[in-house]
């Protein structure tokens, strides 16, 4: 009777063997088959670009943003510097007419641009 169980767990151990060897035979084959491989690449490409296309996406939006906000910089700089111009300009305009004010014809100071022209007196100083 040991002869027959060992005639048995030899014959199971003879049909799985040879089960595991299909098995895996077919396995490695269908892993390995020429029509998958690029089947499995374009896939792969398919999601690095994708990744690609995201990240593109983003990094035109933040551009975008600064694009914005450099305007917005811009815009102030340039009203700014308009303000500016203006003021110099009123400037320039005021310091030729109290320059043309304070000329008679005959070269003598007015007394109104006098007073334009001379500092205010200081207080007149107090002995201690």
């Amino acid at each position: 009777m040991a002869s027959f169980w060992a005639y048995l767990f030899s014959s199971f151990a003879l049909l799985v063997s040879v089960f595991s060897f299909f098995y895996f035979r077919s396995y490695i084959k269908k892993r390995t088959e020429s029509d998958r491989i690029p089947e499995d690449t374009r896939e792969m490409v398919r999601q690095i670009i994708s990744e690609i296309d995201h990240a593109a996406d983003r990094d035109s939006e933040l551009v975008q943003a600064r694009v914005e906000s450099v305007k917005a910089l811009l815009a102030e700089a340039d009203r700014r510097i308009g303000t500016l111009n203006r003021e110099v300009e009123g400037r320039r305009r005021r310091d030729a007419v109290y320059s043309e004010l304070g000329r008679s014809k005959k070269g003598r100071v007015l007394p109104a641009a006098q007073e334009a022209a001379e500092p205010p007196p200081a207080a007149a100083a107090t002995p201690l």
